[in-house]
């Protein structure tokens, strides 16, 4: 394998592997993505921490998974 090349296969911490989503768009041109499939509560906010770090977003935790009303 060449230095430069990231290996394929990426980490995904156990308590997530049941997590599954799926996406749409809406008619303003937003992308909606939703997870679901988690084991506990608390492993939603901890895979936003995970998943905004991982592409490299800005994020600030706050109590719950965020929501937009």
């Amino acid at each position: 394998m060449n230095k430069k090349q990231k290996p394929k296969h990426k980490y995904i911490p156990e308590r997530f592997k049941n997590v599954e989503s799926f996406s749409f768009t809406t008619m303003n041109d937003e992308l909606m993505v939703v997870f679901h499939g988690f084991d506990q509560e608390l492993d939603m906010s901890d895979f936003a921490d995970y998943l905004f770090s991982k592409i490299g977003m800005n994020y600030h935790h706050i109590k719950g998974p965020p929501t937009i009303h």
